[in-house]
């Protein structure tokens, strides 16, 4: 295979596989192709996830956010990557970028709520709670995840 992108597209298909060894080499020589291809590194840190390389996945997620900084995939991946090593703030420094692209992502609000009580921000995540209006479906989680703080 001459081209990066062939390469990108052999070891995407691997990490579907869940071979992820094998997508990690296709990978790699995608990159040193072309260092500047976001979806090579993106696809290599979701294969070094399956492999439970969890501080090299955010490695090189950290890279697409490099090249392209308002990838919102990449951010909501680098924050759940750093919910798997126990960094809360970081995490919640990816899901609030996000939330400035999309203020109304609620995946990321819930998961938002999750890292702020994890880190015990307990007064702000509670007075976010109950200013936010019950009539919408995906803020009930909110207040869950706001009442397991309280308890």
């Amino acid at each position: 295979m001459n081209n990066a992108k062939e390469l990108i597209v052999q070891g995407k298909d691997k990490v579907c596989l869940q071979d992820y060894p094998n997508a990690i080499i296709s990978l790699n020589k995608a990159i040193h192709m072309d260092c500047n291809i976001s979806d090579a590194y993106f696809w290599r840190g979701l294969a070094k996830k399956g492999m439970q390389d969890f501080n090299g996945a955010i490695s090189d997620i950290s890279e697409v956010l490099k090249i392209d900084c308002s990838n919102s995939k990449a951010l909501l991946e680098r924050g759940l990557l750093k919910i798997n090593i126990k960094d809360f703030l970081g995490a919640n420094e990816d899901f609030n970028k996000i939330l400035k692209l999309d203020p109304k992502n609620s995946k990321v609000l819930n998961l938002l709520a999750f890292t702020k009580c994890r880190i015990r921000n307990y007064i702000r995540i509670i007075a976010e709670y109950n200013s936010a209006s019950v009539k919408e479906l995906n803020v009930l989680q909110r207040y869950y995840f706001g009442g397991r703080c309280q308890n």
